[in-house]
């Protein structure tokens, strides 16, 4: 590679992780509000949400890029599955380079890009969730559920996406073998994916909260009985004139 095409490929890279840091950053930043003002409200607030909530971010990014490996994966080895023949050397892939392997060189482009995102997602998933073992995120779930959520609402978008676009290219009068390929191998991955959170939310929703309970009106004697002290009594004993007791 000369220098220019690694200048441009780092500059590349920069564009994409700063993308993605703009947009990920204010998402995980109104998370961690939400977490903390329902965290306040709680008699015992959680010492650990904070090194919770990072914990569970690197985790869902590890998870994500796990389930993008997968798809870019699939929708390689459906290449030509659904047309007969292998794509075009040419043609585009829309999860990453198209497959240029020759006889004796290996596996292809591909399935390297889609090797290298599992291995990193599976490596960073599997400390980050060392690490929140360590923790008290199996008593106090709140940080888990959010998170789960976030996956799960995620996977199911890309699911409805996948649905949508394969419908329109069945509905066209000549549907291209490529997107259908494509949007296949997306929801092979993707909707397991979507079934899984939805268990796991299932399975770390808590308890619903009891209502307060609102303490009961009182009438006026009874206010005027709390509110009179002792010192009250020993008074008005005190006043009281005394009078023999009639004798009967």
């Amino acid at each position: 590679m000369n220098p220019f095409a690694a200048v441009v490929a780092g500059l590349a890279v920069l564009f994409v992780v700063l993308a993605l840091a703009v947009f990920a950053i204010p998402v995980l930043a109104l998370a961690y509000v939400a977490l903390r003002v329902q965290d306040a409200a709680r008699e015992e607030p959680d010492p650990r949400l904070g090194m919770k909530a990072a914990f569970h971010a690197v985790h869902s990014f590890s998870v994500l890029l796990v389930l993008v490996g997968l798809s870019i994966l699939t929708v390689d080895l459906l290449n030509g599955a659904l047309g007969g023949r292998p794509n075009a050397p040419g043609a585009p892939n829309p999860f990453g380079p198209p497959p240029a392997a020759r006889a004796g060189d290996g596996p292809g482009a591909a399935k390297r890009t889609a090797a290298g995102l599992i291995v990193s997602g599976g490596l960073f998933g599997l400390t980050f969730w060392a690490c929140l073992t360590r923790t008290n995120d199996a008593a106090r779930r709140s940080v888990r559920r959010v998170f789960v959520g976030g996956r799960m609402a995620l996977c199911l978008l890309v699911v409805l996406i996948a649905v949508t676009g394969l419908l329109v290219t069945l509905f066209q009068k000549t549907p291209d073998d490529g997107a259908m390929e494509a949007l296949v191998g997306t929801l092979l991955v993707w909707l397991p994916a979507a079934g899984v959170h939805m268990a796991l939310f299932a399975a770390n929703m808590g308890a619903p909260r009891r209502p307060r309970r609102r303490p009961e009106p009182e009438d006026d004697e009874d206010r005027d009985d709390r509110r009179r002290r002792p010192e009250d009594d020993d008074e008005d004993r005190e006043e009281r004139p005394w009078r023999p007791a009639d004798d009967r």
